[in-house]
């Protein structure tokens, strides 16, 4: 090994003759030796080592940021502190050889910085968040609010909408003869403001929306015309009232008709007030065939004895007339009619049947309080309630008015209803309108020939 002093002056020597190569090199661009590397790695040599032992070389450490750093182990630096939201940090990597470092980035560490918020109609909003806006702060009713969703991104507000509230207009009213009408309420109207009085008001239903009211009807009332009164001879009838009118002024039966005024018009076509009853003595009929006694009627009895004694003697109550009774049309009115006559026994006739009926409307016949004929429907009984309907049997229900003059031909045998004494032919009559009754029945007795 070579003494201290000898390894001493071989390094005094290797650094003259650096110095010597330096300089003559010191203006050559190309040159890639730096004096102050090669100085710096023999700035850290040390020879003291007891000065026996030879000359130990120490390697030379960098300084970066106050720390040290080992001569061939890097540190990672930065090229500014901090950089704004959204930039990225550029860094570099510098190695530590013979004490230099490589690279020129200045900084330990870089921060990012936050990224900032926006503002809107006076309100924070963070990065990153989103807040909702409106085009418009009011639309009209039936429209809708419809909100625009705007996100900050780093201090910029994305979208267009200005406004931070909008809300929905309130409905308008609508205006009907001077009344105002709530949106979606409704009010009553009709066509028109009266109508006749055998007219009805028909009504329709408007409803106000958003100051427009449907349907067409004009008026808020209507009103149903006084029905007219009418005028016979001189006398005012009211409407719904009757008048009692009769066909001629005198007669033998003063035919009468109930007329009844409706809406001015008269019902009926009689056109007399009054009438006369003349006086007609009808010739006393005591006998029929002598058997038959003591005949009386409240109408007309009609008798034409037999000319011999197999024929049929004639019988006949009431008139076969048209109309000589009158009614309610829709009520009606009840007529009832009774023939008597005696008998001294029940053979004191050998036979006796019904053979015509004529009515108008409805007709019921009894001998002795039993009942023989219904008509026009048949049936068991005819009754005629005070609001106009008439009943002929259990189930059997009608109106008064049949609008028919019946005659109906019958063979009901009607000795089984007889009695020896007093007996008794009673007719019910119900007439609409106008009617009459009569019947027609053939009867054979010994002693009438």
């Amino acid at each position: 090994m070579l003494s201290f002093y000898k390894k001493k002056t071989v390094i005094l020597f290797f650094i003259m003759l650096l110095t010597a190569t330096t300089f003559l090199f010191q203006n050559c661009s190309q040159s890639k030796i730096a004096v102050d590397d090669i100085a710096s790695k023999f700035s850290a040599l040390s020879c003291d080592n007891g000065g026996t032992d030879g000359c130990a070389v120490e390697a030379a450490k960098c300084l970066f940021d106050g720390k040290e750093i080992v001569d061939g182990q890097s540190v990672q630096t930065f090229l500014a502190s901090s950089v704004p939201y959204g930039e990225s940090c550029s860094s570099e990597e510098r190695a530590c050889q013979a004490g230099a470092l490589s690279g020129t980035y200045s900084f330990a560490t870089c921060d990012v910085g936050v990224p900032s918020a926006c503002l809107f109609n006076g309100q924070t909003i963070k990065h990153g968040d989103t807040v909702a806006a409106f085009a418009n702060s009011t639309v009209a009713f039936g429209k809708a609010c419809v909100p625009e969703l705007r996100k900050c991104d780093n201090g910029v507000l994305s979208g267009q909408a200005q406004f931070g509230s909008c809300e929905v207009g309130a409905p308008m009213a609508c205006l009907f003869n001077g009344q105002t009408i709530k949106h979606s309420a409704t009010v009553i109207a009709f066509p028109s403001s009266s109508v006749a009085f055998d007219k009805t008001c028909v009504s329709e239903n408007r409803v106000c929306s958003n100051g427009v009211l449907s349907g067409q009807n004009a008026f808020a009332s209507c009103a149903i015309d006084v029905a007219k009164s009418c005028l016979f001879n001189g006398l005012n009838i009211a409407h719904g009232q009757s008048v009692d009118a009769y066909a001629e002024a005198t007669s033998t039966a003063c035919a009468k008709q109930s007329r009844v005024c409706s809406d001015g018009v008269l019902s009926g076509e009689f056109t007399n007030s009054s009438c006369v009853v003349k006086e007609v003595i009808p010739p006393k009929v005591e006998n029929l065939c002598q058997q038959i006694r003591n005949v009386q009627g409240d109408m007309r009895v009609y008798v034409e004895p037999a000319k011999t004694a197999t024929e049929f003697s004639i019988l006949e109550f009431g008139t076969f007339a048209d109309n000589y009774w009158a009614g309610d049309v829709k009520l009606g009115k009840i007529y009832e009619r009774e023939l008597s006559f005696d008998l001294p026994t029940i053979d004191a006739v050998s036979e006796m049947i019904l053979t015509k009926a004529s009515f108008d409307d409805w007709f019921l016949l009894t001998i002795n309080g039993k009942t023989v004929y219904v008509g026009p429907k048949g049936g068991d009984r005819l009754i005629l309630s005070t609001d106009g309907k008439v009943q002929y049997s259990a189930t059997g229900f009608s109106v008064p008015e049949l609008s028919t003059s019946w005659s109906i031909n019958l063979n009901i045998d009607v000795k089984p209803y007889l009695i020896a004494g007093v007996n008794k032919i009673s007719t019910k009559t119900i007439v609409a309108g106008n009617g009459e009754s009569a019947i027609k029945v053939l009867f054979k007795s010994k002693d009438c020939r």
